[in-house]
């Protein structure tokens, strides 16, 4: 059967499309049989587990790819009719809400809500000024509009109104466009005081783990203040160890811990110095041979209030060691002066309540 030209040329330009698309197809396929087979080998629960989000995010994909394949009639209709200005202006539309889309499906969690909020609210304005021209308003506001969209969904979303302001401004560099963001901003957030909408952090904020600064100064432990990475070395480093870890930390002691982690004692710089002027000596010194055994170290469930008493005694280190009370395996270092910040702040957090 001989087929005509017209059909012939079309085949040719179906097989020209479908053939990247099988392609991605088989590509996709391929990807979830490898996963299977390499989780395969853990447990029957890891299998489980790994359909199960193979599967949830195909739906994303399909949902994606339908959102994205809206375009294609649209195209077709205006090829058909020869508009390849409105084809243009078609993709360049279409492009920037699918990135959009993708930016809200990518990073819209609550650590990840500033951007969305602003993307959304910035396709809320160009919406408004498209539906202005399309009543016949002159004039070209997308821009200025979408702007002015950006900061009033911020503001309702956070319940922040300088914050929304000083955001798009820094981000647009559109200094010019200060008073109708400052009108946006105000009638947005007037709206949101009026209808007592609660900002999106509000959650976190009030249910989320409290901090330290939130507990009454007597519950207060040392291992809620304590520095977890404390300055360590261990009994036969050497002197260049010792040294270097010193001057990375000056004004405080080097813990000597054993390979464990048990606290042994502390190295403190005017023990150290004097071997510095002897090399013979410096090469022989070992951390076991400088550490002071006798200085105070402190368990990590001490109150707040027993541990100052601790470093108000005469001649007592400004950092002293964190340890768990039950195998002396070091936890931290403790500082003075952040326990007089810690104090001073819940302090002050008291007097507001």
């Amino acid at each position: 059967m001989n087929l005509p030209a017209s059909y012939a040329d079309h085949f040719r330009k179906l097989i020209a499309l479908g053939v990247p698309i099988i392609i991605g197809q088989i590509g996709m396929i391929v990807l979830g049989f490898a996963d299977t087979i390499m989780i395969g080998h853990y447990s029957t629960e890891s299998l489980g587990a790994a359909s199960f989000v193979n599967n949830l995010f195909n739906l994303v994909i399909i949902g994606s790819t339908g959102f994205a394949y809206g375009l294609t009639p649209v195209i077709g209709e205006l090829f058909g009719a020869s508009d390849r200005t409105g084809i243009g202006g078609k993709l360049k539309n279409a492009l920037f809400v699918n990135f959009t889309v993708a930016i809200v499906f990518g990073v819209g969690t609550v650590g990840g809500a500033l951007t969305p909020s602003l993307t959304i609210g910035s396709v809320c304005g160009f919406l408004f000024s498209a539906a202005l021209t399309q009543l016949g308003v002159p004039g070209d506001h997308a821009i200025a509009y979408s702007l002015v969209g950006m900061a009033a969904f911020f503001t309702t979303a956070a319940n922040a109104p300088i914050t929304s302001l000083v955001l798009v401004v820094e981000f647009t560099m559109a200094g010019q466009m200060m008073f109708p963001l400052i009108i946006g901003v105000l009638v947005s957030y007037g709206m949101a005081r009026l209808t007592k909408a609660q900002s999106m952090y509000h959650d976190s904020l009030a249910f989320g783990p409290r901090s330290t600064f939130d507990k009454p100064l007597a519950q207060v432990q040392l291992q809620d203040v304590a520095r977890k990475d404390p300055p360590v070395v261990h009994p036969l480093d050497k002197f260049g160890t010792i040294a270097a870890m010193l001057i990375k930390n000056p004004a405080q002691p080097i813990f000597v811990t054993s390979p464990t982690g048990k606290y042994l004692g502390s190295v403190v710089a005017e023990d150290v110095a004097a071997f510095a002027r002897n090399k013979e000596l410096a090469q022989a010194v070992l951390a076991m041979d400088v550490l002071r055994s006798d200085m105070p170290t402190l368990p990590a469930d001490m109150h707040l209030p027993e541990a100052l008493g601790i470093f108000s005694r005469p001649h007592c280190a400004e950092s002293l060691a964190l340890v768990n009370p039950n195998n002396d395996l070091l936890l931290g270092v403790v500082n003075k002066t952040d326990l007089y910040l810690v104090l001073s702040e819940i302090m002050r957090r008291e007097k507001l309540q």
